[in-house]
């Protein structure tokens, strides 16, 4: 249980970083796609250059590299995470909202 632990808190590490990094973002749902298999390809490079017999770059390769790249797709997918779960609480604000509109429109005749 130790390891899921110490999985969840590099991610957590990792969005920190991106943040410092970068600042908030806001991205399309299309420009997050791609972030997130740019990072994803980065990690199947690694594993590539680590576990197949033609690495052709394998400074990209390693264990502890294939750990960075999971990482970090790891983190940006918590990153989409984050920015679905806002999506959704906003867009059920909003239904909230148009409902409450309704019932207050309706009682005006009352």
């Amino acid at each position: 249980m130790i390891t899921q632990f110490e999985a969840i808190r590099l991610v957590l590490l990792e969005r920190v970083a991106q943040t410092e990094k970068w600042g908030e973002q806001t991205h399309s749902w299309a420009e997050w796609a791609t972030i997130l298999g740019e990072e994803y390809g980065e990690f199947c490079e690694a594993v590539n250059e680590t576990v197949l017999n033609n690495a052709n770059k394998p400074e990209l390769g390693g264990y502890k590299n294939m750990l960075k790249e999971a990482t970090h797709t790891a983190a940006v997918a918590v990153q989409i995470l984050e920015k679905l779960i806002e999506q959704c609480r906003q867009m059920e604000g909003e239904a909230s909202n148009d409902e409450q509109g309704r019932n207050s429109k309706n009682l005006q005749g009352v």
